[in-house]
């Protein structure tokens, strides 16, 4: 007999809701922001982003703050702290380095064991990574053992001139090179100390399996970039890659675990 029209929908929806039940309260987000953004008059309250969390079991999420970006990394970690110690286990914050910004890399260095990693955008710092000055400043985020997250629209272009220049840091590409992934799967296949994370509005049907097949699954991350979109659109991005049980838990949330190591048991 054949299914009746909209059954073939409304199994995948079932299914998909299984597999967040299944799952619940045990993803981790990597990548997520609260704070202000006037360009869109919003303001992501920590409770507005840990209730959207509740609605998809997410466990917990590694947060920048967006006063970070839009007015001072300094003033916008002071934040993402505030954050963190109201929701201890759940906020897990990120340091943004600026390293134009004076007196930065001495305060990460002073306060690195509140931090689960460190938090780089190259078009709102105004500075590459691979620039002489952020490569020095990143050579100390490696030294403290701490993950750092790039921006990555540009094809992981940046991404990989960093990861060479550094071997021993691990740089997880933001956004997965955006509209550019494929470039970016090509750029950082050879080079272990790499991760993606798989965030944006590109939603390219396998976009998640090819960077599977590519890097394998211990090298990719689920993430949102709460509150600009719902995770709703990264977990259909990765429920679609069919992947093994195995597969699916590494990029849920042990990829994450082990990116951040004993940082959540700290919290």
């Amino acid at each position: 007999m054949r299914p009746k029209p909209g059954e073939e929908g409304r199994d995948a929806v079932d299914k998909l809701l299984e597999l967040l039940n299944r799952y619940r309260n045990r993803i981790i987000d990597a990548h997520a922001h609260v704070g202000p953004d006037q360009r869109f008059l919003m303001w992501a309250t920590p409770e507005a982003v840990l209730e959207v969390y509740g609605r998809y079991g997410i466990r917990a999420g590694l947060f920048s703050s967006t006063i970070s970006l839009l007015a001072g990394a300094r003033e916008g970690n002071r934040h993402v702290l505030e954050a963190a110690r109201a929701h201890p286990g759940r906020i897990l914050p990120l340091y943004s380095l600026n390293p134009l910004e004076p007196g930065c890399l001495e305060e990460l260095e002073r306060d690195a064991g509140s931090y689960v990693g460190v938090k780089f955008h190259p078009d709102y710092f105004h500075v590459q990574p691979s620039h002489h000055l952020a490569l020095e400043a990143l050579k100390r985020v490696a030294e403290l053992g701490l993950p750092l997250m790039l921006h990555s629209y540009d094809g992981c272009a940046e991404a990989e001139k960093v990861a060479r220049a550094l071997p021993e840091l691990k740089v997880v590409a933001y956004h997965m090179g955006g509209v550019r992934w494929r470039e970016c799967l090509k750029r950082l296949s050879a080079l272990e100390n790499t991760l993606v994370e798989v965030s944006s509005s590109v939603a390219e049907p396998g976009m998640v399996a090819a960077a599977v097949e590519e890097l394998g699954a211990d090298r990719v991350l689920f993430g949102s970039d709460v509150p600009y979109l719902e995770p709703a659109v990264s977990l259909g991005k990765i429920f679609d890659a069919d992947l093994s049980e195995r597969d699916l838990e590494n990029v849920l949330w042990r990829n994450a675990e082990g990116l951040i190591g004993d940082a959540l048991l700290r919290r």
